[in-house]
Parts: C-alpha cells; sequence; structure tokens
C-alpha cells in the first residue's frame, strides 16, 4: 500500500500544481477490480474515504485515476507508459 499511497500523492501534487481547487475527489480504478474513492483536502491531511474495495491482492497496475476539483475540472491520470 506504501507504492499505492506514494503515487497518489504524487498525483494530487500534480494537481495542486494545475492550480486544481480542493479539495478533490480522486478515485482510483485497478485492473484486477480494486477501487478506492477519497475526498482530499488541500492542507496535506489523510483523505477521507468515500468507497473502497479491494481484491485479495490489491491494487494491480496499470492503474488509472481520475481527480475532479471543485470547479469540476477533470484530470485523468494513468499509470501505464502508453498513455
Amino acid at each position: 500500500m506504501n507504492d499505492l499511497t506514494a503515487t497518489i500523492r504524487e498525483i494530487l501534487e500534480r494537481c495542486v500544481g494545475m492550480e486544481m481547487q480542493t479539495p478533490f475527489i480522486m478515485c482510483a480504478v485497478s485492473p484486477n477490480g480494486s477501487v478506492l474513492a477519497m475526498r482530499v483536502e488541500g492542507d496535506g491531511s489523510a483523505g477521507e474515504p468515500l468507497a473502497e474495495h479491494s481484491e485479495e491482492h490489491g491494487f494491480a497496475l496499470p492503474m488509472t485515476m481520475v481527480v475532479v476539483d471543485q470547479r469540476n475540472e477533470a484530470v485523468r491520470l494513468c499509470s501505464c507508459s502508453s498513455c
């Protein structure tokens, strides 16, 4: 889960750098069916889980993440190298 946490942190930092407005709604989806949806405040604190399902082996790559901000701006990011 530490790799997932680091990936989420990196993506959220990129969203802040793009001047997206917090709090964010973030959804991470793995091809094996694992899903995490969170509300993330802009103060760097841990996000509030909204929905979560983890398959037996956790999150698998490539993983797709969608972040929506308070202005309804959305960013879709993928962990694969071809996106």
